[in-house]
């Protein structure tokens, strides 16, 4: 069969990419270099792709998403299981009330599971009906305040260092899994907070979630480098995590109370001081760790920053 010859000057008008085969079932194609650099895109970043019809596009962000109506419909037909996940939580976060998941087919029961699965972690949703070709989710978050998810963020956050202490003093490797809760939990909180702050001005509760959320990454890895780790001597460890679990404390008070001039003297005592003891760097293990309790000390510090920055924009 031959190929069709459009002559048409819009077609004649674009710039031609030859496709090319990558193992056995993909296909690439390249992007063009000025684009790439307009957007200031590198190796490893992603691109967002939407098929419609005969066309692909290509966006170099995540696409931005209005809530003007409130109510959204998703034909799962053409989309791919992942980006069914990614799109819902987009949803959520934009502000939608009512999401309407339709197929020309029957939805097929690891859909309806990875439907499940991503609103487990999107506080306030529920599956309204479900019919063999449509689910309707909707959304109820009306009664949440912002202060109150903080509150819940520095709680998570806390726990997981009281978990990473027990797990180095008395349990299993195989207690790792209850961070794992905890850290589901912390994205529900986020993927909240996004949704309740969308278009208001939050920046620095976002930026406070944010630093949250290093902490409890730093917590987890501090965790797994200990849980796995049965020759050196932890000592070092448990006193530096005594250590920062009582200045993560007042950092946690301090936030909560937006105590100004608090905030400041816990900067400075921070600057000054060496919660983390005197560690003996002798081996890789140990200077990771070193790392990790490194980032905990300056994202408290970000926390804290942010409270005097809104107190000056606010007056």
């Amino acid at each position: 069969m031959e190929r069709k010859i459009y002559t048409n000057i819009y077609f004649l008008s674009m710039e031609k990419r030859r496709i090319i085969r990558l193992g056995k079932s993909s296909y690439v194609v390249s992007l063009p270099k000025d684009w790439a650099l307009r957007f200031n895109l590198k190796e490893g970043d992603w691109v967002f792709l939407e098929t419609k019809e005969k066309e692909l596009r290509i966006f170099p962000y995540e696409p931005e998403i209005s809530s003007g109506d409130k109510e959204y419909k998703i034909d799962m037909y053409n989309i791919k299981e992942t980006f069914l996940a990614n799109l819902i939580r987009a949803l959520y976060k934009a502000g939608y009330n009512r999401i309407i998941l339709s197929s020309s087919k029957i939805i097929s029961p690891r859909l309806i599971n990875i439907i499940k699965e991503t609103i487990g972690s999107l506080p306030g949703t529920e599956i309204a009906y479900q019919r063999p070709r449509e689910i309707v989710l909707e959304i109820r978050t009306e009664n949440i305040e912002l202060r109150e998810l903080i509150h819940k963020g520095f709680s998570l956050v806390s726990g997981a260092m009281e978990y990473v202490s027990a797990l180095i003093e008395e349990a299993g490797i195989e207690y790792l899994e209850n961070l794992k809760f905890i850290q589901e939990s912390f994205h529900g909180i986020r993927a909240l907070t996004v949704r309740l702050s969308n278009g208001g001005n939050c920046r620095y509760i976002l930026v406070t979630l944010y630093s949250l959320e290093k902490i409890l990454e730093a917590i987890v890895k501090i965790a797994i480098l200990t849980s796995f780790n049965f020759k050196s001597d932890l000592k070092n460890v448990k006193r530096s995590l005594r250590n920062l679990f009582a200045i993560f404390q007042r950092v946690k008070n301090t936030y909560l109370e937006a105590n100004i001039e608090q905030a400041k003297e816990v900067i400075d005592e921070i600057s000054k001081n060496d919660f983390l003891g005197k560690w003996m760097i002798e081996d890789e293990f140990t200077r990771i760790l070193d790392s990790h309790f490194k980032d905990i000390v300056s994202s408290c510090t970000l926390i804290l920053e942010c409270i005097i920055i809104d107190s000056i924009l606010r007056y």
